[in-house]
């Protein structure tokens, strides 16, 4: 599926209050060496996150190299150091999510699971992607919403969460 496919089906989903206030963008540069892009929402014609690739490799590489060592796994080539190595990076991206730094792949995975999951499985997926896309969602009524509890959220799904019900107030 094409991106302007993809961008129209998802925001088709938005609330009322929300459509044409919220916008989900994205661009790959061609005439770059890797062809790495990036991905954005807009609030309002603001940018609220910047999912740029090369940014979250780079922040991948120094918390995955902070975790290594600690763990004392600096080496791949040695064999007692290889699974240490490995969980590094596993661990840094669970870190990296939970600070809201996403790559742009990962968002347009998560827009594409996001077209084949209820409500309910998009409220309580593990992936913050999905769950911040869901608190534009129609299907999230202004009772769902009042009652929802984002005290221990993810920074992202917590600001979505605040332009809506605000989206909402707005509209009556």
């Amino acid at each position: 599926m094409q991106w302007s496919q993809l961008k129209k089906r998802i925001e088709s989903l938005f609330a009322a209050s929300v459509k044409g206030r919220a916008e989900l963008r994205t661009t790959r540069y061609h005439k770059a060496h890797d062809q790495m892009g990036r991905a954005w929402i807009t609030l309002d014609g603001q940018e609220v996150i910047n999912i740029c690739t090369f940014a979250y490799e780079s922040e991948l590489w120094r918390e995955s190299s902070l975790i290594r060592k600690g763990s004392g796994c600096t080496d791949y080539r040695i064999p007692d150091q290889r699974e240490g190595y490995r969980a590094a990076y596993v661990e840094a991206e669970v870190i990296l999510r939970e600070k809201a730094i996403f790559n742009r792949h990962d968002f347009h995975a998560s827009l594409f699971s996001y077209l084949n999951l209820s409500i309910e499985q998009i409220l309580s997926s593990p992936d913050p992607m999905i769950r911040a896309i869901g608190m534009f969602d129609r299907r999230v009524g202004k009772r769902r919403l009042s009652a929802m509890d984002i005290q221990n959220e993810n920074p992202l799904v917590a600001r979505l969460y605040r332009f809506r019900v605000e989206a909402e107030m707005e509209s009556g």
